[in-house]
């Protein structure tokens, strides 16, 4: 079926968060005019990220994988129902405000290219 296809995730190991966040912030540092790195829509923008990463269907439905939302609680260290109301707008902001848009496109974008990087120097060690 199509739609289990566009809504597999690309991850599963959510030991991964902290150097994709990390990662997130490299990216972030380079984009002209992204939002201060203590504000709301920063961390959105991550968020948004990573549920494409690990669970697309919580952008439609509200469902995430288990763990996911304790591990970024932990990583921005708040609670999480704090974790669940920064992603409660996410889709709408995605669909109504291009700058949002554009900021998780070249962030994702980048973070998907670093993850296919790695992918293959590990297959080249082989």
């Amino acid at each position: 079926m199509l739609e289990d296809k566009i809504l597999k995730p690309q991850l599963t190991d959510l030991q991964h968060i902290p150097m994709l966040y990390d990662w997130h912030k490299s990216i972030a540092s380079e984009i002209k005019d992204f939002p201060d790195k203590d504000s709301t829509e920063y961390k959105q923008v991550f968020l948004f990220c990573i549920l494409i990463l690990y669970c697309p269907r919580a952008l439609t439905d509200d469902f995430m994988i288990r763990g996911l939302r304790q591990h970024l609680a932990i990583l921005f260290n708040l609670s999480p129902s704090h974790i669940s109301n920064l992603i409660k707008n996410i889709s709408f902001y995605y669909k109504k405000y291009s700058k949002f848009r554009n900021d998780c496109d070249t962030v994702l974008a980048e973070i998907q290219f670093r993850i296919e990087k790695r992918i293959l120097e590990l297959i080249q060690r082989k």
